[in-house]
């Protein structure tokens, strides 16, 4: 546990510790960075600035492949689909692509066209790190989710994934350097923000996600929308439509 009443990080090997804060970065055979720990703070101190006070426990696993799978429409088969990093809300896991490798070398990071993979930005390790805090936001709001409406989790009303996206995306922006998010958003043409609650469902943010996370973080009332949907106020999934 850090001694400095101001809080403190270190990584050393898979070890990264803030306050209380139960944190684990395993990266495995793959090369260690240090920004990973700075990353998770990040996310962690936005939480904290907002008034939420728990203590979290981020488990974080670095390799160098990621997967996630999508049934083919015809057969059933699971079609394999290699990304960036994912936050498994069941487990409390996220697993992240290493830092340099080929499939971080041949894509790119906000990518303005949506299906354009490599139409974006290069894969820095300011922009690989910002995806940590990225998937360390979607575990910290689904945790404070979780304990402030137990009766809706227990009845199977789990955050939204499309406020969860806005979270996510919202805290990234917030807690990027000044002239990389300006950079961001303006390759973006500096887009309107969301005016309606009922845009974050996963069918907007799956048609262009990177253009999604803009928006979220131009979002006048962002932060009121980010308490109401902690406090289980706002439910967009398509059930819920």
């Amino acid at each position: 546990m850090c001694v400095l009443l101001a809080g403190c990080y270190t990584t050393a090997g898979s070890a990264c510790e803030y306050r209380d804060h139960n944190i684990t970065i395993d990266f495995g055979h793959t090369p260690v960075v240090d920004s990973a720990c700075s990353g998770v703070i990040a996310a962690i101190k936005f939480f904290e600035d907002a008034g939420y006070d728990d203590r979290f426990t981020v488990n974080i696993t670095v390799a160098d492949e990621v997967f996630t799978y999508m049934k083919n429409q015809t057969t059933g088969a699971d079609i394999p689909i290699q990304i960036f990093g994912r936050y498994n809300g069941e487990t409390n896991q996220i697993d992240m692509s290493a830092f340099g490798t080929e499939y971080m070398n041949t894509r790119t990071a906000w990518n303005t066209v949506a299906d354009d993979p490599n139409s974006g930005m290069e894969i820095t390790e300011e922009i690989w790190t910002s995806v940590i805090t990225h998937e360390t936001s979607h575990a910290l709001a689904t945790a404070v989710y979780n304990r402030l409406n137990p009766v809706m989790v227990s009845n199977g009303y789990y955050i939204s994934n499309g406020a969860s996206e806005f979270i996510a995306y919202m805290i990234q922006l917030s807690t990027t350097r000044e002239k990389l998010r300006n950079e961001i958003i303006e390759s973006f043409d500096n887009p309107e923000g969301f005016t309606s609650i009922w845009s974050l469902n996963p069918i907007v943010h799956y048609t262009h996600p990177h253009r999604f996370g803009v928006q979220s973080y131009n979002t006048n009332n962002s932060m009121e929308w980010f308490h109401n949907a902690l406090h289980g106020k706002i439910q967009t999934d398509l059930p819920n439509i």
